[in-house]
């Protein structure tokens, strides 16, 4: 099944205009007749300092799996080690049940 990353401006923006609604860790997305179930995560940007050892780049890591990399997280900036990223804040959403779908149609 596929997941998707929403920032939190998205998700906050997806919810003033009426598009999204949260119950809980539960988005449901009634113009697309699904809901997901969201995660914190972050979505890694760019490297600020050192080399993407971690192969981090332009993936999306809930705080489960940075824990699990001793990683530091504060606001937009992510650091390993030696290794610093800037971030995007946000929640990894997996469908519910047996619906798939996309963020394509959220993004409009």
């Amino acid at each position: 099944m596929a997941r998707l990353f929403i920032s939190q401006s998205q998700l906050d923006r997806l919810m003033s205009q009426g598009k999204i609604s949260l119950d809980g860790d539960v988005m449901s997305v009634p113009e697309l007749g699904r809901t997901f179930r969201l995660e914190s995560a972050v979505y890694v940007q760019k490297l600020i300092d050192g080399e993407d050892r971690f192969n981090l780049l332009e993936r999306v890591k809930t705080h489960s799996q940075l824990q699990k990399l001793n990683a530091e997280h504060y606001g937009t900036s992510l650091i390993i080690q030696d290794v610093g990223y800037e971030c995007a804040e946000g929640f990894v959403g997996a469908p519910e049940g047996s619906l798939a779908g996309g963020l394509e149609k959220l993004e409009s």
